[in-house]
């Protein structure tokens, strides 16, 4: 039976022709109940013990197509219907409901080219929402969709290959080292390949991001990005399945209006890539910086926060990149402060450059960890991989905000700046609830006139900022206390966090693969308004018929399917 109201659709026929890889979705949390969608369902004791030992494991969850990193898109957020897992809380209660939720109804384990293209032709004939999903590494949701048909593209590998002066299709000279990877393959397997051939690539924090995916569709941004670029700047082709079907090949030589729009376009939009080619940069020591400030009072997280900002520019034009976790209203003054730079500088180098920070530290008793590493990957290794295994599973809604490089230059900007990132940090818009965070991304890329090709669809924003900084706020999708309303309110609450930098930052952008789900102005926010009309022009050429969908997309139809378990603001 079909679960979205077509008769009698060829289920048998898709099947086969995705050699038997055609499957129905279920929560994660299944096994564990015993009801589904109203009726009676069979518990499985051993399955449920996987599931009570991994719920909150990233490793785990992103080797299941119904694992998301963020929880609350499992669930169909405006009934508050689903069947999450709680990240923290006891053992499952088997009796507790458990319904389909926003978890799509069929999906097929894509391994193939013609697997995507016959998922499209049956889509078209049937009238089918389709969705697709890499890691499930999405804060946005785009990855999930109330009876969709999903395009799993985690099992999408093919070997690793090195070019040492790779060639674009279409272009008569190379462009240097490319390494080539499926669609499914994470940082973890990127890192290390590159590693044995003592080669650096821009990459993401987390492991299993696979950049093939929506980490590109949104242009990708690294602690590298100082001075390697974002990941829009080093991708130097893509192949992609249209959505008629079509197998195509862009790079700055061919395609060159969809590559543009697969390099900040957004994700599930364009086509489904499914081979990526980044650039490789010459390995190089790595330096790392380390203070975990704690134990701040008001005045020191204030004068921290000065010290950063006014060192910003500076320190991004060295190369320094890396991340802040400013303290605000969190237990014991904690405010991490991590640096890196992908350059081979001395001990003294190192401390000179970095010189208003440590004189800062000394002043507070904070203890820095220098660090120099002969590579990427080893630091990557010891500070990086793993570090958020553990985070899986809970409920997330943040925005974000690319703050300008103008606004770190000079005493009286910088003064308004700090004053009102410490305002930010020391209000909660939801009073009952504390965890409203903040995170500063130091990740400004190069500016376009020195990239060899910045034509992208990433946020003109990018190239004048310095900072990146996000507002979020998590919770248990799995409390049953939570109405849908108390869920709007905390979507709410990062916007209306966010909205006094974003009245500072005229002109501002926002990343969009970590920005507001429900961003006030989202055209000039993640593409800026020429971008977005290239882009428009695109998706009517490349899926005239809307086939592919995601909620605040290029294109997108508010009224879709796919979007109704968004909250209801």
């Amino acid at each position: 039976a079909s679960p979205f109201g077509i008769v009698n659709p060829d289920w048998d026929g898709l099947n086969k022709s995705v050699g038997g890889r055609l499957y129905t979705g279920a929560p994660v949390g299944l096994p564990c109940h015993d009801n589904f969608n109203s009726q009676p369902h069979d518990p499985d004791p051993a399955a449920c013990s996987v599931v009570e030992q991994h719920r909150r494991d990233m490793d785990w969850l992103i080797t299941q197509m119904s694992g998301y990193a963020q929880g609350n898109w499992g669930v169909c957020q405006r009934p508050n219907s689903g069947c999450a897992t709680s990240p923290t809380g006891p053992p499952i209660n088997a009796s507790t409901p458990c319904n389909q939720g926003n978890i799509p109804s069929y999906y097929v384990d894509v391994r193939q080219v013609s697997d995507i293209a016959a998922v499209f032709a049956f889509a078209a004939e049937n009238k089918k929402p389709v969705v697709v999903k890499n890691s499930g590494h999405d804060y946005k949701g785009r990855s999930a969709g109330l009876g969709s048909l999903a395009l799993w593209m985690h099992n999408y590998r093919q070997p690793l290959t090195l070019d040492a002066n790779f060639v674009p299709d279409g272009c008569v000279e190379g462009v240097g080292p490319g390494i080539t990877f499926g669609a499914g393959e994470g940082w973890d397997g990127v890192f290390a390949f590159a590693k044995t051939h003592n080669l650096t690539v821009a990459g993401g924090s987390s492991e299993w991001v696979a950049p093939g995916g929506g980490w590109i569709a949104g242009g990708g941004h690294s602690g590298l990005s100082p001075r390697y670029g974002l990941g829009a700047d080093n991708a130097l082709q893509l192949r992609v399945v249209l959505p008629n079907g079509t197998y195509a090949t862009a790079s700055h030589c061919q395609n060159r209006d969809l590559f543009f729009a697969l390099r900040g376009g957004g994700g599930g939009t364009f086509g489904v890539v499914t081979e990526m080619t980044t650039a490789a940069h010459p390995g190089t020591p790595v330096q790392w910086a380390s203070i975990v400030f704690s134990s701040l009072t008001g005045p020191q997280q204030r004068a921290l926060t000065a010290v950063l900002v006014a060192n910003a520019n500076a320190w991004a034009a060295a190369g320094w990149g890396g991340y802040a976790y400013p303290a605000g209203a969190r237990p014991g003054g904690l405010y991490p402060v991590q640096l890196m730079n992908p350059h081979d500088l001395n001990p003294s180098e190192v401390k000179a450059a970095l010189a208003p920070l440590l004189d800062f530290a000394a002043s507070v008793n904070a203890t820095p960890v220098l660090t120099s590493y002969p590579n990427f990957y080893d630091l990557y290794l010891d500070k990086i991989k793993g570090s958020l295994s553990m985070y899986g599973n809970f409920g997330l809604a943040q925005a974000s905000r690319l703050v300008p490089s103008t606004l770190f230059a000079g005493a009286e900007n910088q003064t308004l700046l700090t004053d009102t990132l410490i305002a930010a940090m020391a209000s909660s818009p939801v009073p009952t609830d504390p965890k409203l965070s903040m995170m500063v991304l130091m990740v400004a890329p190069p500016p376009a006139s020195q990239l060899p090709d910045s034509d992208s669809a990433v946020a003109p924003a990018w190239r004048r900022c310095t900072w990146h900084v996000i507002f979020s706020t998590a919770w248990d999708p799995a409390d049953s206390s939570l109405t849908p309303a108390a869920v709007a309110t905390k979507y709410r609450a990062v916007t209306t966090a966010m909205d006094p930098l974003r009245a500072i930052t005229p002109g501002g952008g926002a990343y969009l693969n970590e920005g507001d789900t429900y961003e006030p102005d989202p055209v000039a926010a993640f593409w800026g308004r020429e971008n977005y009309a290239r882009l428009s022009r695109v998706k009517g050429e490349v899926d005239p018929k809307g086939m592919l969908q995601v909620f605040g997309g290029v294109g997108s139809n508010a009224d879709d399917q796919r979007f109704a378990c968004y909250p209801s603001l």
